[in-house]
C-alpha cells in the first residue's frame, strides 16, 4: 500500500497543472491494439491467479481445492459485477474497466481464499471488488485527473 500511495505521490508532482488537462487528455487514449494486447494479459492473469493465490495454501489437498474454488468463485463475480456496473455507470461496456476491475476479484480474497469457508463468502467478497474497482476505474479516476491533476494511470485509488 505505501509503494501505490508513493507512486500516486510521484504522479501527481509530475503531473501537468490543472490549466494544461485539456491538452493532454488526448494523449490518454487506447488503441485497438493495445486494447486488445490488454486483454491478452487480463486472461491470462484471469486463468492462473487461482495458483497464485494457491502457492502459500498449506500442504493439504483439501486446502488447495478450496483456495481454486475460492478464488475463481471471486473472479467470477468480480467479471459479472464489472459487466453490470460499467454498463450501469457508462452505458456500455468498458475495456479499461473490463481489463482492471474483472481481476479485483482475486486479489481481494488472495489473503483469505485459505481459510475454512464456503464459496458464498468469497463470492460476496469478488461481488463487492469489482462493484468498489468498476466506481473507481469509472468515477473516481476522472474525477481525481479533472479536479486535482491527478493521474492514476493504475487505477490505485
Amino acid at each position: 500500500m505505501f509503494g501505490a500511495y508513493f507512486g500516486l505521490s510521484v504522479s501527481y508532482f509530475s503531473s501537468p497543472p490543472i490549466e494544461q488537462i485539456e491538452k493532454w487528455e488526448k494523449n490518454l487514449s487506447t488503441t485497438k491494439e493495445s486494447d486488445l494486447f490488454s486483454i491478452i494479459g487480463t486472461i491470462f492473469l484471469w486463468m492462473y491467479w487461482p495458483s497464485f493465490n494457491g502457492a502459500l495454501a498449506s500442504e493439504a489437498m483439501q486446502s488447495k481445492h478450496r483456495v481454486v474454488i475460492n478464488t475463481v468463485s471471486a473472479l467470477c463475480c468480480s467479471g459479472l459485477m464489472t459487466f453490470a456496473v460499467s454498463m450501469l455507470i457508462r452505458g456500455k461496456f468498458s475495456m479499461e474497466d473490463i481489463q482492471n476491475a474483472t481481476l479485483a476479484g482475486g486479489v481481494a480474497v488472495g489473503s483469505s481464499s485459505d481459510l475454512v469457508t464456503g464459496p458464498w463468502s468469497a463470492m460476496i467478497v469478488g461481488s463487492v471488488a469489482g462493484i468498489v474497482s468498476t466506481i473507481g476505474f469509472a468515477k473516481i479516476k476522472t474525477f481525481m485527473w479533472k479536479r486535482f491533476g491527478l493521474h492514476d494511470s493504475c487505477g490505485i485509488h
